[in-house]
């Protein structure tokens, strides 16, 4: 979903004059599959007509009539439509100013010990439908009589994701770096440079580029001068991938991965 474009997108701009010809410029994608993913559980409690979501960044409720509903304080929606498709799958559609964002479905398994995601993002300013899907597992189960989806669970693995949400590209000229994507996403920045805006972003998030050591690249990301991630990238032996540790400062929690060079 968006948290691997953003990932994409931090992986392009982070480079410096001397290691981007090298080393950086180029294409990369990104392994999803094989990334280590956060463990802190997250969930929800689906229950009398109701969705609520106390784990989420901003905690939100909504009624789960299958209607839209505005929602404050969420940076990349303003609108959801939660239905009840049966009692072990749940459908969420999301909007951004009027535009339909994101969409996913979500179903349980016979056990109640896994679920099984699918999404489509609509999100990208390419404007191409970005699909996606995995599983999570339980972690703890929801109050009695709640959905079947109610309770905490931990990422899983992610099963099949679009080659546009995890493909990048950038180029180097001086002390700029302008990074690129199929879905869309560019900005150019300046190592030591002020944030820039990510352009395509749906919630206004900038991006500024620093470089510690002539080997690691760390960019900062912040929305509304406040910090919301940091993407730690070292540069592997013989120019053919890059590690990256991925850190949301508004979940703490950390990623980690490695992009390969195609």
């Amino acid at each position: 979903m968006r948290s691997i474009h953003c990932i994409m997108l931090s992986l392009a701009c982070c480079s410096s004059p001397a290691l981007a010809q090298k080393v950086f410029d180029g294409s990369w994608k990104f392994d999803a599959a094989n990334a280590q993913v956060p463990t802190k559980p997250f969930g929800w409690t689906i229950a009398g007509g109701m969705l609520s979501c106390d784990t989420c960044t901003t905690p939100y409720k909504v009624q789960t009539d299958g209607a839209f509903h505005k929602i404050s304080g969420q940076p990349y929606w303003d609108e959801t439509a939660v239905e009840i498709v049966d009692p072990m799958t749940v459908r969420q559609t999301w909007k951004k100013a009027g535009r339909v964002t994101d969409v996913t479905t979500s179903t349980v398994s016979a056990d109640g010990k896994t679920l099984e995601w699918k999404d489509t993002d609509t999100s990208a300013p390419s404007g191409k439908p970005l699909e996606s899907s995995g599983t999570n597992i339980r972690v703890s189960a929801g109050p009695n009589n709640a959905h079947a989806m109610s309770g905490t669970w931990r990422a899983g693995k992610l099963s099949s994701i679009a080659d546009e949400s995890v493909t990048i590209g950038f180029t180097s000229s001086g002390r700029d770096v302008t990074m690129t994507t199929p879905a869309g996403y560019q900005y150019t920045a300046t190592i030591g440079g002020p944030a820039v805006p990510i352009t395509g972003d749906l919630a206004n998030t900038m991006a500024a580029i620093t470089m510690p050591n002539p080997t690691t690249l760390i960019e900062t990301d912040t929305r509304d001068g406040k910090t919301v991630a940091t993407y730690t990238f070292a540069a592997r032996p013989g120019g053919k991938s890059i590690g990256m540790t991925y850190y949301d400062a508004l979940r703490k929690t950390t990623m980690k991965a490695v992009a390969a060079r195609q």
